[in-house]
């Protein structure tokens, strides 16, 4: 909904564009924006079939990147997602450097579990506009399903490497720092697990920090810290997801002394 809420706000400033500039268009061009517009009003709406239509009439008459890249938000809303893919491409063979358009793409790639594919076109989308917040905030959550996909397949150091480059577009993201802490208990680095571990609470100090605590505890128990390891298991433990695993942890704490 995020995702759609934005594509909308995005073309509210195109239509506007338009317009100003369909005074001085030939007759075609100016019956295109009314069209276009007339598109975007049903796609705020939710009435995406007809604005799909009022798209295509538009671009009957005149080929525009915005006329494409509007069309695609409305098949995406749908669910056509092959088909709003191709709308996007068409915008970007009309304009090679329309970074929303490469960003929409990436977006439906990231919903697939494609995170090559969404990587790929988010740092198109970025190349062209650095300060595209919705592009950063995708990027962010691929490099995350990457890493994810390659810790379950046990290649914690690439996984590491995707991390990392995740904190290169954002270092306040506390998912990430959880997941770095998981990646470097699996290789045994301890202590950057521990400062990984805090580094997410510390940014999320009101919000549910049960998985962070978690690695916590397992960094500590690895560096014979039972105290501090028994602390962190017992604040994961208040998460039910959690409550289990950490209990197991803290009854083999007590075994060790």
């Amino acid at each position: 909904m995020k995702k759609i809420l934005f594509s909308i706000a995005v073309l509210i400033l195109l239509s506007s564009f338009v317009l100003a500039q369909g005074g001085n268009s030939t007759k075609p061009e100016v019956e295109a924006a009314k069209l276009f517009n007339e598109g975007n009003s049903l796609l705020r709406s939710g009435n995406y079939k007809a604005a799909i239509e009022k798209y295509d009439e538009a671009l009957k008459l005149y080929q525009d990147p915005k006329f494409y890249y509007n069309k695609g938000i409305a098949l995406k809303a749908l669910r056509q997602n092959d088909e709003a893919i191709k709308a996007f491409k068409e915008a970007i063979n009309l304009k090679n450097d329309f970074a929303p358009a490469y960003n929409a793409i990436a977006g439906i790639y990231l919903t697939q579990g494609d995170y090559d594919s969404a990587i790929e076109n988010y740092t198109k989308a970025l190349e062209y506009d650095s300060k595209l917040d919705v592009a950063i905030k995708g990027i962010v959550e691929a490099l995350i399903g990457k890493s994810n996909a390659l810790i379950q397949a046990g290649k914690f150091q690439e996984a590491l490497d995707f991390l990392m480059k995740a904190t290169t577009y954002r270092q306040n993201y506390p998912k990430v720092y959880v997941m770095l802490a998981v990646v470097y208990n699996k290789l045994s680095q301890h202590d950057k697990a521990i400062e990984a571990a805090k580094k997410a609470i510390e940014l999320n100090p009101k919000g549910a920090n049960a998985d962070a605590y978690f690695e916590l505890g397992v960094a500590y128990k690895r560096l014979a810290q039972v105290e501090e390891a028994r602390k962190a298991f017992l604040e994961a433990k208040k998460d039910p997801r959690l409550a289990r695993n950490a209990q197991y942890e803290l009854d083999d704490l007590l075994k060790k002394q």
